[in-house]
């Protein structure tokens, strides 16, 4: 599973080689989290989802059936796939070869806005987390490092290069809503607290508490479950077909 992560920044950083042998001008280059390009940065915001797939081509197929996205090489990085929805881009497929075909390693990374990655990395460290690679400047993308939080669920910490995108109305087919499910909540509370300055938040249910983390507004839910992190996307009611098809995996 590290391989496969760290696969995410190895073709941020490594130098894209054409079929000639030639290094391109343009390698070490990614496409930036906020198209509309400003200084202004929303720490504690999820700004970026990747997904890291052993099969991009029935991932595309998938998601634009699903959700209507389109799909585009990025430029400086033709082995990225970057995913948009309507003309906003909202995250990127890795292609990742499987050594094994009868485990699907299918698995989105989703990227959280710091202050510093530096300082974050600290206290990713100070928090019994780990750090699988970086800290690292991509260009057009902005400081990055992949890590594992306490419990062993996977996210990237990013201070993007021309700002993070603005909190606003979401629209149909863009991120909704991001939910970190966790053996043990205030364990989490306490590591997201002190990587993203998060203060938890909690609602009473049924069962027991969900926590939201607030900064500068709600930004993710917590709740007691195996470790990893879940997202929700905005969409139109979709007709259900009795085809089956295979879901790449919609969790990290």
């Amino acid at each position: 599973m590290k391989h496969k992560i760290t696969l995410l920044l190895t073709l941020m950083t490594a130098a894209f080689m054409f079929l000639t042998g030639c290094v391109s001008e343009k390698a070490a280059r990614l496409p930036p989290v906020n198209s509309t390009q400003s200084e202004q940065h929303y720490i504690g915001k999820f700004v970026w989802f990747d997904l890291l797939t052993e099969d991009s081509k029935a991932a595309q197929q998938f998601y634009r059936e699903l959700f209507g996205w389109r799909f585009a090489a990025d430029k400086n990085t033709p082995d990225y796939i970057v995913i948009y929805s309507g003309d906003k881009p909202i995250g990127g497929i890795v292609p990742h070869e499987n050594k094994d075909p009868n485990i699907q390693e299918s698995m989105w990374l989703v990227s959280l806005s710091v202050e510093d990655v530096n300082g974050a990395v600290s206290a990713v460290k100070a928090h019994k987390g780990e750090v699988l690679d970086g800290p690292v400047d991509i260009k057009g993308r902005g400081r990055m490092a992949v890590v594992r939080d306490a419990e062993g669920a996977e996210l990237v910490l990013i201070r993007a290069a021309g700002g993070d995108p603005p909190d606003a109305g979401v629209k149909a087919g863009e991120w909704l809503w991001v939910d970190l499910f966790s053996k043990d909540v205030q364990k989490a509370q306490d590591f997201y607290g002190a990587v993203a300055g998060y203060t938890p938040q909690s609602v009473p249910t049924a069962d027991e508490d969900f926590i939201i983390l607030l900064r500068r507004g709600s930004r993710a839910g917590v709740s007691r479950c195996s470790r990893r992190w879940s997202f929700c996307v905005s969409s139109p009611p979709v007709p259900i077909t009795s085809r089956r098809e295979r879901v790449p995996s919609s969790s990290a």
